[in-house]
């Protein structure tokens, strides 16, 4: 299914359950400001990753959090340290890391 197909779909079925299309709009507004928020706080993660290759060639990218930790601001850091323990920064770093490793 096509990123615009299944759009087109999830579209439909929150507006069966009642959502609106200024909901709809907000929703997806606020997911691409929390992505761009994301992608900022994770655009030196590649610095703070190491790359094992296995020899089938796959490739193990692990990330090296207390060194991510240190390399934002002090006063930053105690955010840092709790926010690299959520679901959504797992979610997220591992998407970042998959795309590197396939480079």
């Amino acid at each position: 299914m096509t990123d615009n197909a299944m759009e087109t779909c999830c579209k439909k079925e929150l507006e069966e359950m009642g959502f609106f299309r200024i909901e709809i709009e907000a929703a997806k507004g606020f997911l691409a400001v929390l992505r761009s928020y994301l992608d900022s706080l994770c655009s030196n993660l590649r610095s703070h990753t190491i790359t094992n290759v296995q020899s089938n060639d796959d490739k193990v990218s692990l990330l090296l959090k207390e060194s991510f930790i240190d390399s934002f601001p002090s006063r930053d850091r105690p955010f840092m340290k709790l926010f690299v323990d959520t679901q959504l920064f797992s979610v997220h770093t591992d998407l970042v890391l998959s795309f590197i490793q396939k480079e």
